[in-house]
């Protein structure tokens, strides 16, 4: 026991000089990128019918995956993690903009303005 606290005592100054440069913050520098979007037109879909809705998703999964510049080719890991997840959240608030439209259609409200979905990268 005597020898731990011995050990733990001639150490003890090294990690008190050591404190300060550890303590430091982290700070990631850098831009953020430009939000990009995309508008999906479903004015030419019936939203009643489930092949419609379908081809909606399609759209706006195609749209997300070019906003987000979701690659077609090799790429670095950091930019591959980067654009799935930016494609993640930006279907998944699309899919609250299908799922309201789909709910219009099938229930006879129509929505005021244009018939579309924007799709954001933010």
């Amino acid at each position: 026991m005597n020898r731990t606290y011995f050990c733990f005592a001639a150490f003890a100054p090294l990690l008190v000089l050591a404190a300060p440069v550890s303590a430091e913050p982290i700070v990631a520098e850098g831009k953020r990128a430009p939000v990009r979007s995309q508008t999906v037109s479903y004015a030419s879909l019936d939203l009643r019918n489930d092949a419609a809705v379908a081809t909606l998703t399609r759209r706006v999964k195609s749209a997300a995956k070019d906003v987000c510049n979701v690659p077609h080719y090799n790429t670095t890991l950091d930019e591959a993690i980067t654009a799935k997840r930016c494609f993640r959240g930006s279907f998944a608030r699309a899919q609250n903009d299908i799922a309201v439209a789909v709910d219009r259609a099938r229930n006879g409200n129509r929505m005021a303005g244009l018939p579309t979905i924007r799709v954001a990268s933010r």
